[in-house]
């Protein structure tokens, strides 16, 4: 085992203590151009509810931020869904929707957000039960149609947008 002088000691912390200034001062350059690692998921409760009540009342055209469909549609473009034919003006937002995290309806076209924070695990056939439960819906309102795949969007949110449903929840 090598033993350190004195003098190597303190050699070794003004090289160390001159680098972690020099790390410091482009941590605030960084800041200071409006790039840094903020995330305000992470400064709120890590529980699922809290973070799906936060984006709908963001998504939400009537919310109380008075941004109209701005939010909603930032999103469905950032989604890359602008195509699903979503219209924006006329949306509905729902919170914990027959257990769906968060829901957004314009009568006719329908998305279902599904939002995963870390660890938090499908349940059998979840998925699949979200979407049928729009399906019988749309279709007992209006008897002389039934609502398709094609009118149903489902996004998964996840942290990292590293995860997909795993199949136990599709079927």
């Amino acid at each position: 085992m090598t033993e350190f002088t004195q003098e190597q000691y303190q050699k070794f912390f003004f090289v160390f203590v001159k680098a972690y200034k020099e790390y410091e001062n482009k941590v605030k350059e960084r800041r200071a151009r409006g790039i840094h690692d903020y995330n305000v998921f992470d400064v709120l409760d890590t529980k699922e509810v809290k973070h799906s009540k936060f984006i709908a009342s963001l998504l939400d055209p009537k919310g109380l931020h008075y941004q109209g469909d701005l939010f909603l549609r930032e999103f469905i473009d950032a989604c890359g869904i602008s195509d699903f034919g979503l219209d924006t003006s006329n949306a509905q937002v729902f919170r914990e929707y027959e257990n769906i995290d968060i829901y957004i309806t314009d009568g006719n076209k329908h998305i279902i957000i599904e939002n995963k924070i870390l660890y938090a695990k499908d349940q059998d056939k979840q998925i699949y039960r979200y979407i049928e439960t729009i399906k019988n819906e749309n279709s007992s309102k209006n008897e002389n149609s039934s609502l398709d795949n094609d009118g149903i969007l489902v996004l998964y949110l996840t942290p990292n947008f590293d995860k997909t449903p795993s199949q136990k929840s599709l079927n």
